[in-house]
């Protein structure tokens, strides 16, 4: 998987091949495609970035995916999990903030191929909600991944149909708390995606 032979990029020309009649107004548009690139990238400094990130994941031999098709659902979670990892390392090196542009270029550029994209929302939900106890307690934690989050999104029985929730909230006077009751097997709280596989919290 690491021979650059091996890899797919964006650029090579069997991913490209299109119907001459389009090739043809491709290569003769009305206005500047690079132009309307800067204009939808938000500048040309910005374009100029989410390049250099492309590059320097494409060459990766880490990120490679043309093999993902041959892939066991098992293989395919272990190498996303090592796509992840692999690039958390490689922005901590390189300096990339956690909500900078960088990150959000090179997770289009391997377009799902990653995981762990839940444990990021449920530290946003920590940094956002927690109190500050809270913060300081688990928000280092899992920046260093020394714990892997997620959160309950939904009742196993019912998916995002809100109407048909089960899950009952009571307020009891005397102790100012409320009680939750999950009366049903289908209530259960669920967790997301593959970090029910994941996580450790």
């Amino acid at each position: 998987m690491g021979n650059p032979g091996d890899r797919v990029s964006l650029g090579e020309t069997w991913s490209r091949e299109v119907h001459p009649d389009i090739d043809s107004e491709r290569h003769s548009p009305s206005f500047s495609v690079e132009r309307l690139t800067n204009i939808l990238d938000g500048g040309i400094p910005n374009t100029e970035l989410r390049r250099r990130v492309e590059s320097l994941i494409q060459r990766d031999p880490v990120f490679n995916l043309k093999h993902l098709y041959f892939m066991t659902r098992d293989e395919l979670y272990e190498d996303a999990v090592q796509k992840r990892f692999h690039l958390e390392k490689l922005a901590w090196s390189l300096g990339w903030s956690e909500d900078g542009p960088e990150r959000i270029y090179a997770d289009r550029v391997l377009a799902g191929y990653n995981n762990l994209n839940l444990h990021g929302i449920a530290m946003n939900a920590i940094r956002s909600l927690g109190s500050d106890e809270q913060i300081a307690k688990w928000g280092q934690l899992g920046k260093n991944f020394q714990i892997i989050t997620t959160y309950a999104q939904t009742e196993l029985g019912h998916g995002t149909y809100l109407q048909g929730l089960e899950t009952e909230a009571t307020y009891d006077a005397t102790t100012q708390e409320f009680v939750i009751h999950s009366p049903t097997m289908t209530s259960i709280k669920w967790w997301p995606g593959d970090l029910g596989r994941t996580v450790t919290h």
